[in-house]
């Protein structure tokens, strides 16, 4: 976690910041964490992925320029939540 907010201290946070790792260097701890996030009343309302690229038809993420960002370890797996 790098950030959290919230209106009281008492209370839940309105807004947490996280960040994963690429898939080829997430732990199972890191995985756990992600898939809570698509748990329906314990996960969480809105997931914003900042210039987020997608799977191709091979299953791997590419730039504009058609670098694999798997095989250079620069994109987390959030597609799979």
């Amino acid at each position: 976690m790098w950030a959290t907010t919230s209106d009281d201290s008492s209370s839940s946070p309105l807004m947490t910041l996280e960040a994963y790792p690429s898939e080829e260097s997430m732990t199972e701890e890191d995985r756990i964490k992600m898939n809570r996030l698509a748990l329906r009343n314990k996960g969480c309302d809105l997931v914003i992925a900042c210039e987020r690229a997608g799977p191709a038809q091979d299953g791997r993420c590419y730039t504009m320029g058609g670098i694999d960002m798997n095989a250079k370890d620069l994109i987390a797996p959030l597609h799979q939540i």
